[in-house]
């Protein structure tokens, strides 16, 4: 079979033909040669009440309520604060709408592409890989059940990170200016 990346789903690519240079076997599986994670994917029905199942440690809490199992909670435990030189300030004008909001910075990183067992498990849920830093947001963010934003430090305006509530525009003029393009 002569394919593009986009068309076996392993990329986004189709740019053209994919050669594939080995020295497997044939019939070697394709899963093989690319390495593809398999694994288990349970879809479950959730009402609108039920955020705090939105997540899958919100599933497995009610798994677990039913079911005596035991949930592998995200272990925190090498996460140290070894330097603060880079400094963001928050500033939440409105806390009755945002009562909490935390941040931290981490330096040194760069944006590249995310590894396969990261990969994996966003296609898994349904999301596109993207880069390092956008899918290791998203998948904390899916694990979790809480937002999760990154930010270049280099391009935040005015040196801090401002949560406000934004001005509410009448949805007809945005929908005009929107069809006017």
């Amino acid at each position: 079979m002569i394919c593009a990346e986009d068309e076996v789903g392993i990329g986004l690519s189709h740019a053209g033909i994919m050669v594939l240079e080995t020295q497997l076997r044939n019939g070697t599986p394709a899963s093989e040669y690319f390495n593809v994670y398999s694994d288990f994917v349970y879809e479950i029905g959730l009402t609108p009440n039920r955020a705090d199942a939105a997540s899958h440690l919100g599933v497995a809490r009610d798994i677990k309520a039913v079911k005596d199992l035991n949930i592998k909670w995200p272990s925190v435990d090498h996460f140290n604060v070894d330097n603060t030189k880079l400094t963001i300030p928050v500033e939440v004008e409105n806390e009755d709408a945002c009562p909490r909001y935390s941040a931290v910075t981490i330096s040194g990183i760069s944006v590249k592409e995310s590894p396969d067992w990261l990969k994996n498990r966003l296609k898994s849920i349904g999301l596109t890989p993207i880069n390092n830093i956008v899918d290791i947001t998203n998948f904390v963010c899916h694990e979790m059940g809480q937002p999760l934003h990154a930010f270049d430090a280099d391009q935040i305006t005015g040196g801090k990170v401002v949560v406000k509530t934004l001005k509410k525009e009448p949805f007809s003029k945005h929908w005009m200016r929107r069809t006017e393009n």
